[in-house]
């Protein structure tokens, strides 16, 4: 939708730009969608045979995305210009900002085992009003932001829905299996990663 949406208002430059980041992005997603197919028959076996199974596969499981989110995200942001470059050549500048701002989905990667979480114990239902909301908010935000903003704009759009929707989808998921939020985990993983950038 954003892509489209920036290709009505911009020149095909741009849409190039913002589709090479977008492009990188969804590479590095394959991590957590290989996961997210191996773990879904797992939860679906386990809701029904071991409720504490469960519940202990959820919380390793989180707890690894959780971990791999802040190398993706911090990764991404530090290594943008180079990969870019090394990528796609000189005149691609653009991307490794797009590239930037793109890579902060990463973030809340760990969704991946959230939505098979809900998808396996009947939260059908409340996944889709998410990916409705989400849908909408995307559309809205890329028709207010994309004209005067360009990939900039396409990208703050296309990362919005994430950025609203990703602690509430935590809180639900943790409430619905009686376990606390591992914030200190959270806190200790974000602080290494920062000190891995820096260095």
């Amino acid at each position: 939708v954003d892509t489209f949406i920036l290709s009505l208002s911009w020149s095909a430059k741009e849409v190039g730009w913002y589709s090479s980041a977008s492009l990188i992005i969804n590479y590095l997603l394959l991590v957590p969608t290989v996961f997210f197919q191996a773990i879904f028959p797992v939860f679906s076996k386990l809701n029904i045979s071991s409720k504490e199974s469960l519940q202990q596969a959820y919380s390793i499981s989180f707890k690894y995305l959780l971990l791999l989110r802040f190398a993706l995200c911090v990764g991404t942001f530090v290594a943008a210009d180079s990969v870019t470059i090394l990528l796609f050549g000189p005149g691609f500048d653009k991307t490794a900002l797009a590239l930037r701002i793109l890579g902060l989905s990463f973030f809340w990667v760990f969704g991946y085992v959230n939505g098979t979480l809900l998808i396996t114990t009947g939260g059908q239902n409340l996944i889709t009003m998410f990916s409705g909301i989400a849908m909408g908010l995307t559309i809205i935000a890329s028709l207010l932001l994309i004209p005067q903003w360009g990939l900039l704009g396409a990208s703050l759009a296309h990362i919005l829905p994430g950025a609203i929707f990703f602690m509430p989808i935590v809180w639900i998921c943790h409430k619905r299996l009686n376990l606390q939020v591992p914030y200190l985990l959270a806190t200790k993983a974000l602080i290494a990663a920062l000190l891995m950038a820096g260095g």
